[in-house]
């Protein structure tokens, strides 16, 4: 690189001054030593400005020794010479330095130059990158309107490639005619204004068309660009409409759904607000009554049929607050998906039967007619007998509750298009339109204030669609013509009929069961649980040992061997789970026969049922319990040898 340096700098210089010197004395014959300078200023002016200001300078200094040399004298003499030749030589080497300078300054202006357009290309460059990169569409235009750039995106809105945007008039390529149809006038467009009028404008409302005749909603933004005080032109930011719309309808129908949601959650709380203060009442008044002829028996001074009167009064209410307690138990199973079927083929017929006539006698208390159509072919169908009477004793209590006095109920039960139709209507009051659609659903009543007319906590109904779904069926709630409401409730029927497998028909009470000489270990930590259900096995016959702990039981079946266990599972401390893995232990250990256990609880559950079997537990009481259940339990899992 130095030798290419020295070669430009030093060696063609002098070369072209050797040229110069050549052609020069080749041209002596014509000339003489006239014009000794002639054929050196172009060796000059090519060094300087082919090879630089240095290369003009050694050049011209070059050139003027060679000329004093050969053409004017002896080389650096003074004395003695022509005043002439001496300024000729200095003007000539004035002249090439001068020469020199200018074409470096030409060269350096040239080079500026270059560098500055290499920044405006560059600086164009990332402009239109940047113009390529944006979402939004742009463009520009001149001052009659015409295309001068296009961005891809804004090609890709009107359908169309860059190039066949180029030099067209953009209103007539955007918007030549209005959504309706009618013509667009150059003078009512933004970006005609934005030329003319030198003004910013906005449109958020615009109807843009594209190549293939389809139009999307825009909105655009027109600036002028202005060069030097004058307006040359517009530049335009084009947006596609159509998917800000779409997403601001999407969020107008989800605010609209939030605010149904949360006005349906609203209700749905008041609802349960509703169903709470329904609750308290409910479950208040049976203890009211209960309560009130408690405190009149206590002295023991009522007339025999009174006393009668009131232990009926407080059964009553006690089965009644079971009942209560056995609806919400049903609905939390519901909620919780644990409501389970015990499946089998089941007489609806005989089912129907038997509800109606459980249900005869309430009927007859309010005097209500009962009559009843069934159709014995009308079965069989696949489903839990249990809760088949369950849902037929619901509708049937609803239309008791709802029916005025000497009022009427009709039931009837057949088949409807391959299917098992129960319709149960009754000539009361009929369902207000605005709670007809609401009918089973839970925390939902016709009326829920204070000056409601009818108990209950309107949970029957939500069970009876439950368990009717659940066994394949559908269950419907209408207005009679007539007045009253009809519940309709069709269930699929069996296809082939197979030997029934329902309950047994009710046989007349069986005599009270006796437990005489059975010993009975009760655990039981609730004081008046415990002293009744003692007595209610001593009633029986029993010798009954009673512990509130299982501490103390243990105590006891080490002390002495029991016939039969009965404990309740919820206790504080150890429970009846501990209990009964301890003794199942130790019979193990010792080698001693297996003691019959009953689980006596509140947890009434079927998974607390097979929980407490699993555990060692030969039978399992639900609370409230009965005194016939218990000991018909007692008596069969005690040992034979004992009952």
């Amino acid at each position: 690189m130095q030798r290419l340096d020295r070669l430009r700098h030093y060696g063609l210089p002098l070369l072209a001054v050797l040229v110069a010197a050549v052609l020069r004395m080749a041209l002596e014959p014509l000339w003489g030593v006239r014009l000794p300078f002639f054929t050196f200023y172009p060796a000059v002016m090519l060094s300087a400005w082919c090879w630089g200001f240095r290369a003009g300078v050694i050049a011209t200094v070059t050139s003027a020794i060679v000329i004093d040399y050969f053409w004017l004298g002896e080389v650096f003499a003074i004395a003695g010479r022509d005043a002439g030749e001496l300024v000729a030589v200095g003007l000539f080497c004035v002249v090439g330095v001068g020469i020199a300078w200018a074409s470096e300054a030409a060269h350096r202006y040239r080079r500026r130059l270059e560098a500055t357009a290499a920044a405006e290309r560059r600086l164009l460059q990332e402009r239109m990158a940047l113009l390529e990169c944006a979402a939004q569409g742009l463009f520009g235009v001149d001052r009659e309107g015409r295309c001068t750039f296009i961005n891809r995106a804004c090609a890709e809105m009107l359908g169309r490639r860059p190039d066949e945007v180029l030099g067209r008039d953009m209103h007539e390529l955007l918007h030549p005619r209005r959504a309706d149809g009618r013509p667009y006038a150059r003078e009512d467009c933004a970006i005609y204004r934005a030329v003319e009028l030198g003004a910013a404008a906005v449109v958020t409302d615009e109807v843009v068309w594209r190549r293939d005749g389809t139009s999307f909603p825009a909105e655009y933004a027109a600036q002028p660009l202005v060069v030097d005080g004058r307006i040359v032109g517009s530049i335009v930011g084009l947006s596609d409409l159509t998917q800000r719309r779409r997403t601001d309808a999407e969020i107008g129908r989800l605010l609209d759904a939030e605010r149904a949601a949360r006005g349906d959650a609203e209700a749905a709380n008041r609802a349960k607000d509703e169903f709470l203060a329904v609750l308290s009442h409910e479950l208040r008044t049976p203890l009211t009554a209960m309560l009130g002829w408690i405190a009149l028996l206590r002295p023991g001074r009522l007339p025999a049929d009174r006393t009668r009167y009131a232990l009926d009064v407080i059964e009553r209410n006690a089965r009644m607050q079971a009942q209560l307690i056995n609806d919400l138990l049903d609905v939390s199973r519901i909620v919780a998906g644990k409501m389970e079927l015990d499946r089998m083929s089941v007489d609806l017929a005989a089912v129907v039967q038997r509800v109606v006539e459980s249900a005869q006698r309430e009927a007859e208390a309010k005097r209500i007619r009962v009559t009843t159509a069934v159709d014995p072919a009308a079965g069989p169908v696949l489903g839990d007998a249990t809760r088949l009477e369950q849902v037929i004793g619901n509708i049937m209590a609803n239309a008791i509750k709802f029916t005025p006095s000497e009022g009427h109920i009709a039931v009837r039960l057949d088949r409807h298009r391959g299917r098992a139709r129960l319709r149960v209507s009754d000539s009361g009051p009929g369902i207000a339109p605005d709670v007809l659609p609401h009918v089973f659903e839970r925390f939902r009543q016709a009326e829920s204030s204070s000056r409601r007319r009818h108990e209950g906590l309107g949970l029957g109904l939500a069970i009876v669609r439950h368990l009717v779904e659940t066994h394949g069926g559908t269950v419907q709630a209408e207005n009679g013509g007539a007045g009253g409401a009809i519940f309709t409730v069709e269930l699929p029927l069996l296809a082939v009929r197979p030997a029934l497998a329902e309950p047994p028909p009710e046989a007349a009470a069986p005599a009270p069961v006796r437990l005489d000489g059975l010993t009975v270990l009760l655990v039981e930590d609730h004081a008046d649980s415990r002293e009744t259900i003692a007595l209610t096995l001593e009633s029986a016959g029993a010798e009954v040992t009673a512990v509130p702990a299982v501490a103390d039981a243990l105590s006891v079946l080490r002390e002495r061997t029991m016939d039969i266990l009965v404990s309740d599972l919820g206790m504080p401390g150890a429970d009846g789970f501990d209990l009964i893995r301890r003794v199942r232990w130790q019979e193990q250990r010792g080698g001693r026969p297996k003691l019959p256990a009953v689980a006596l609880t509140a947890y009434a559950s079927a998974e607390d049922r097979e929980r407490a079997l699993a555990a060692g537990y030969d039978a399992h009481i639900a609370k409230p319990v009965d005194a016939d259940e218990l000991g018909a339990i007692v008596s069969r899992i005690a040992p034979r040898t004992r009952v």
